[in-house]
């Protein structure tokens, strides 16, 4: 402070030796005690004096001048004007001078050590080749003093980059590795401290490691210095960083050293020995030997006492290592101490290790439960609050690995929902990602989506798909794409236009947000259709390259067109087309998908435009042979529906896929069956193509695809047969061939379908000739065992087809002989069914028709069941019974007897009186018919009421109702029993009668009407009553000269043949011109009608005043002819009462009368014989 500096600088370079060494000797002690001074020394003359010294002659000054710039270059003030003060080429040179003097030759290398804790000066000393200068003299050096400076400032420079690399070059490294095993601690000290540097650098960590230096780091922690372990646990953990370096360290023995120090050391020392063990846990190679070692309570331990952040990082580093974490059961302390520190630690660094430790644990599915049971849910709930970016991504990126346990997703999706929202909403992307990962692979899970759906999470996820990052997109999508499972989430998702959302995923070129976004359009696609550009999208995806893409969009496709309403789209847009190219291209992986969606499309109508050119029979056909058995199922659908086209199907026959459905029959697959079937069906009901199916071999296919145990393909299978069995030109096939036994047989099937099917054919085989002669071998046994089936409709199509065979000749007594008359009955008696009992009633009125099965039925009282039958509420019933009873009383009289004793009187008055002409017909004829040769039958008709409903019959507009109830009421008056003709009187029938003569025109009703007159009028009161009322005579003379028919003369002839028997009515019959009637009679070629002239002539010609009369109206000439037939008798006898009267005489002999009568009698002609012989011929006529 008094300027003694001034004073001495002079005096050291002073002449005289002593006076400058004791000058440099004052500097270097005030140089070492001035603190506080060191401005002092600040001057640029002092150091440049002091150098001089150094450099000078003297050694004791020099070495002074040395000691005091040492001194001066320990503060920190001074340092840099030392620097710029000394060369530092010269101050090597005096490292180098003189090396015999140690002691010099220690301060001045301790002079470059203080400069040397600069780093500017570093680089200067460097460049100056200080490092080749220390390398000379470590080379040699001995002194130990000497090698600790050397070693402290080969550590200085070891602190500047670029210095490692040329010290791991240099032959220092030799000398640094001798040092780390020298006697003298602080040698050990800075030669490990030095090492430890060098291995702080990638670049010469290797160098550091090898020539012995890890096994020099390795034994100062077995030493008991504490800063010495705790430099070698400093240069360990230098090394560790390098792979290799970790797995050397565990083999030479320093994993126990540095575990044991982690445990007993200070609190530095454990910190350097956590680092160590950080760096090992990042190989999973030694996490083996660290389990061993019991690293993990170290650690543990560390993080409980919350010491070290370094324990975390070793916990996150062994934590993941897959095969270690998958080897450890996580312990709950473990688990414990680290959820411990994430809820109460408030060092955000802390709290993202700990997590990222967890996270790894999270890894193995065994340490999820214990995580779970733990509460790590909760306590990254808790955390999530915190504003950290690394430490928000660190819970996402732990949210995602716990996801992954699929037996805690759901509470994830309860507790972690909105904390995954609110991350995916965050502004770092990573954590945004991480989020939106997570809740996908929640969503993995469907019963976790009510929870994510009432968090409002898709809003979130939807808006996450326009991110800039495809990453982003790429999870956002694939969150979508999980909960899209769900499918009452689909209309929320369609609420938020996702599928717009999804179309702009195009534009970002990522081949997995593709791949997501087809399985999404595949999900989608079942409730609801796509836009245009949605279709295009899907069509861009089905061409992509990679398989699971395409795949997804061919699976999209094919639900579209299985669900839309709208299938023009598909075609404008070419989709046929390109499913058409997928089945022929060689990759088959999309082959079932593509003919799925052209199953779909070949509902449509618009698959029939251009439909033989477009080319989808020949590719489907052609993919049966290399097809598997799902493409095969799919390609038998897509037959079936095209053969519901009655377009597609004659370019179906004609492309040959009769033959494919038989390939594909072969494949014991129930829906390939099913759709088999139904595609025979369809085509089957073509009735002009029947016939080619048939020649094609579809019934042989048929016959295969009867023996299916699906119900529903054999019902197809039935409802083709049954078409099939339509064709005539299939029946001629099926006789020539023999065929019937597939009929045969699944007519005694246990399915109800073929059954049904069975008895339908036989009633379409029965239409056509082959058909009933196919049937009558083996069928007629087959169809009446239907007969009774319990099936309604089986029924129903068996009796039809034995209605069918029962009206051809040629196999109605095969019926008859396989019992059918008896089924019939039974048949008909237990059932109810309308259409049954009418074609019931049809086979009993044909089979009536036979003379030896209408014996059988009446014997079988058939005609009880027909009585019922006619009763019916069914009209065609009522007819078919009326006909079958009247088929049926056109019988013997033992028959007709018998019938009558089953009651059918009272149903036919019923149906008699029934508004229906057809049955009152029928009724009519079998009352006629049953009146018939029987007596007794008459009286019980008569008795019964039938007279007075058949002549109101007789009065209907209906001829054939009339002229039938007139045959019927002929056959009642027919009786011997005179009773018969009085009721009819009695019933007011001659006035009826008369209406009937006067309003009807045709012949039949006049001639039964005068028949039933004749009959009437052989009783004598019913006579006079007849001639009482004026009108019949005329009526009968009117209808006699104008009767078309010889019958209608006959009966009129007949009637007026009885009239004439009495005188009192001979006026009468003049007056009604019946005179001209009886001669034209007479005239007629018939021999009956003769009969009945000659008859009434003879009867006629008493009368006195009609003798002349006829003659004139020309009744010889007629009498004569007569007398060469069976009416000679009664025309001799009418010439003999003619020639009673003079006037005849001349007439009857011109007309050779005389001579007849001469020839036909004999001689003995008297009035009296011939009167005999014409009464006894009358009586064999009646």
């Amino acid at each position: 402070s008094c300027n003694g500096i001034d004073y001495l600088i002079p005096l050291c370079v002073s002449k005289h030796e002593g006076v400058s060494v004791f000058a440099a000797m004052v500097l270097c002690n005030l140089s070492s005690c001035s603190s506080g001074h060191e401005h002092e020394f600040v001057r640029e003359d002092l150091i440049r004096r002091l150098g001089r010294i150094a450099s000078g002659d003297c050694p004791v000054s020099s070495k002074y001048a040395i000691m005091s710039l040492c001194n001066l270059t320990s503060m920190c003030h001074v340092r840099d004007h030392v620097a710029r003060g000394v060369d530092l080429t010269e101050l090597f040179g005096w490292m180098m001078k003189e090396e015999s003097n140690t002691e010099r030759s220690v301060y001045t290398t301790m002079l470059v050590c203080n400069l040397s804790s600069v780093e500017k000066h570093r680089v200067e000393i460097l460049s100056a080749g200080g490092l080749h200068c220390l390398e000379n003299i470590a080379a040699n050096v001995d002194d130990i003093h000497l090698q600790r400076v050397i070693l402290l400032t080969l550590y200085n420079i070891s602190a500047c980059d670029d210095s490692r690399a040329m010290i791991a070059q240099s032959s220092l490294m030799q000398f640094i590795g001798v040092a780390c095993r020298s006697r003298d601690l602080l040698c050990q000290r800075c030669a490990i401290m030095t090492l430890s540097n060098i291995a702080s650098s990638d670049e010469t960590r290797n160098v550091a490691t090898r020539g012995g230096g890890l096994q020099a780091a390795i034994i100062c922690l077995e030493g008991y210095d504490t800063p010495l372990q705790r430099f070698g646990l400093a240069c360990l953990a230098n090394m560790s960083n390098d792979e290799q370096t970790q797995s050397q360290i565990v083999v030479h023995g320093g994993l126990h050293s540095i575990v044991n120090l982690s445990r007993e050391g200070d609190v530095e020392t454990r910190e350097c020995a956590l680092l160590c063990l950080s760096n090992l846990c990042a190989n999973d190679t030694v996490h083996s030997s660290l389990v061993d070692q019991d690293v993990l309570s170290v650690l543990v331990g560390a993080c409980k006492d919350h010491q070290s952040i370094t324990a975390l990082f070793a916990l996150a580093n062994l934590t993941s290592g897959d095969k270690f974490i998958h080897d450890l059961d996580a312990d709950e302390g473990m688990v414990l101490a680290l959820i411990d520190l994430v809820r109460s630690s408030d060092n955000k660094h802390k709290q993202c290790l700990a997590i990222s430790a967890l996270r790894r644990l999270a890894s193995s599915a065994k340490n999820k439960a214990v995580l779970f049971q733990q509460g790590i849910l909760l306590t990254l709930a808790n955390a999530k609050n915190s504003k950290d970016r690394d430490l928000r991504r660190e819970i996402a990126s732990c949210l995602c690995a716990l996801s992954l346990s699929s037996r805690h997703r759901l509470d994830m999706a309860q507790i972690a929902t909105p904390m995954l929202i609110e991350s995916a909403k965050s502004n770092d992307s990573e954590t945004v990602r991480l989020s939106l990962s997570a809740i996908a692979n929640v969503a993995v899970e469907s019963n976790t989506h009510p929870v994510l759906c009432s968090a409002d999470a898709i809003e979130s996820i939807i808006h996450r798909l326009s991110h800039a990052l495809t990453g982003i997109k790429r999870e956002a999508i694939r969150s979508i794409s999980n909960l899209l499972t769900s499918v009452d989430l689909h209309p929320t998702f369609i609420r938020h236009d996702v599928i717009e959302c999804l179309i702009q995923l195009q534009t970002a070129g990522c081949e997995d947000c593709d791949c997501l976004a087809a399985l999404s359009f595949s999900k989608l696609s079942v409730s609801t259709g796509l836009s245009n550009e949605g279709l295009k999208y899907v069509l861009t995806l089905l061409k992509s390259k990679h398989k699971i893409t395409r795949k997804y969009a061919a699976t999209a496709l094919r639900n579209l067109c299985a669900s839309s309403d709208e299938e023009s789209a598909f075609f404008k847009l070419g989709i046929p087309e390109l499913m058409i190219e997928v089945l022929n291209g060689k990759e088959t992986d999309l082959d079932v998908l593509a003919a799925a969606t052209l199953r779909s499309l070949s509902c449509s109508s618009i698959i029939t435009d251009k439909f033989a050119d477009n080319g989808i029979l020949y590719t489907v056909i052609r993919s049966i042979s290399k097809a598997t058995v799902e493409l095969k199922s799919q390609i038998a659908a897509i037959f079936a529906n095209l053969s519901e086209h009655l377009q597609c199907q004659p370019v179906m026959i004609s492309r040959g896929v009769v033959k494919a459905i038989d390939g594909l029959s072969t494949n014991d697959h129930g829906d390939t069956l099913k759709d088999c079937a139904r595609a025979l069906a369809n085509l089957c009901s073509a009735e002009k193509v029947q016939h080619d199916i048939y020649r094609q071999g579809g019934f042989k296919t048929l016959d295969t695809l009867s023996h299916a145990d699906c119900e529903t393909c054999k019902r197809y299978v039935a409802i083709a047969l049954r078409f099939m069995a339509s064709s005539v030109e299939v029946h001629r096939s099926l006789y020539a061939e023999d065929a019937l036994s597939l009929y045969l047989g699944i007519s005694t099937s246990d399915s109800l379908d073929y059954q049904r099917s069975a008895a339908a054919s036989f009633s379409a085989m029965s239409q056509s000739e082959e058909g009933r002669l196919m049937m009558k071998k083996d069928g007629i046994s087959a169809v009446l065992r239907l007969c009774s089936h319990a099936d309604q409709h089986v029924r129903r199509n068996a009796v039809c087809a034995v209605a069918n065979l029962a009206a051809s000749p040629e196999t109605r007594q095969y019926i008859a002989l396989k019992g059918g008359v008896e089924v019939i009955r039974f048949a008909s008696a237990a059932n109810s069914d309308v259409d049954f009992l009418r074609d019931a009633a049809r086979t009993m009125s044909s089979l009536a028709v036979d003379t030896a099965i209408r014996e059988a039925m009446v014997s079988q009282e058939v005609p009880k069941a027909l009585s019922k039958l006619a009763k019916s509420a069914d009209s065609e019933t009522q007819r078919f019974a009326s006909l079958a009873l009247c088929n049926l009383c056109v019988g013997t009289q033992k028959q007709n007897e018998s019938i009558v004793q089953q009651g059918v009187l009272r149903i036919l008055l019923f149906i008699l009186r029934y508004p229906d002409l057809e049955i009152e017909r029928r009724a009519s004829l079998a009352i006629a018919a049953l009146s018939l040769g029987s007596d007794e039958n008459r009286i019980q008709i008569v008795g019964s009421g039938f007279v007075r409903s058949l002549l109101e019959a007789t009065s209907y507009p209906d001829l054939k109702l009339r002229h039938f109830a007139l045959l019927a009421l002929n056959g009642l008056v027919l009786s011997t029993d005179p009773k018969t003709k009085h009721h009819v009187a009695q019933e007011n029938g001659i006035s009826s009668l008369l209406s009937v003569l006067k309003s009807c025109k045709d012949d039949e009703s006049v001639h039964a009407c005068i028949y039933l007159l004749g009959s009437l009028a052989e009783n004598v009161d019913i006579l006079k009553a007849i001639i009482d009322m004026d009108s019949f005579l005329p009526l009968v003379v009117q209808k006699l000269e104008h009767a078309e028919s010889i019958e209608t003369k006959r009966s009129a002839a007949y009637f007026l043949a009885l009239v004439s028997e009495y005188p009192e009515y001979h006026r009468r019959l003049q007056e009604a011109n019946a005179l001209k009637s009886a001669v034209a009679l007479i005239s007629l070629v018939d021999e009956e009608s003769q009969y009945y002239g000659a008859f009434a002539l003879a009867l006629l010609a008493k009368n006195k005043s009609f003798q002349v009369p006829l003659t004139k109206m020309g009744a010889v000439r007629p009498l004569v002819s007569a007398m060469h037939s069976n009416a000679r008798h009664w025309a001799a006898l009418a010439l003999l009462k003619l020639a009673d009267n003079f006037n005849n005489h001349i007439t009857i002999a011109e007309e050779g009368g005389i001579q007849a009568l001469l020839q036909s009698q004999g001689a003995g002609v008297t009035v009296a014989n011939l009167a005999k012989r014409a009464f006894d011929d009358l009586c064999r006529k009646t």
